[in-house]
């Protein structure tokens, strides 16, 4: 029985609805002002200087891009799986700067 509820498509239908949106949302700030993102990327001490102005626009168009996808239901896993990577790539960022005892804008 419950297998079958989490298998029905309005169910599936609102759930990506909903991620995709919040992630959309999320997205678009970051991609409206990409020098507030990277400096907000900078601020985790992860990757280069030099990188951190790519590595915000590449992360912020593929999160919207990703988000678009999963809400126009246009290859989903596929979409789904680039929106679990970049919150496991998220997590990991928070997660070394949390054990370094760095308090920091998240970027968010």
């Amino acid at each position: 029985m419950i297998a079958r509820f989490l298998a029905h498509r309005w169910l599936n239908a609102a759930l990506r609805l909903v991620i995709g949106g919040v992630f959309a949302y999320a997205a678009f700030e970051k991609v409206l002002h990409p020098a507030a993102f990277a400096i907000a990327v900078r601020g985790y001490k992860l990757i280069p200087f030099s990188l951190s102005n790519l590595f915000a626009i590449a992360v912020s168009w593929s999160e919207l891009f990703a988000a678009v996808m999963l809400i126009l239901g246009i290859l989903t896993r596929k979409a789904a799986a680039a929106i679990f990577i970049l919150l496991l790539v998220f997590i990991a960022a928070i997660s070394t700067t949390m054990v370094r005892g760095m308090v920091i804008d998240c970027g968010c």
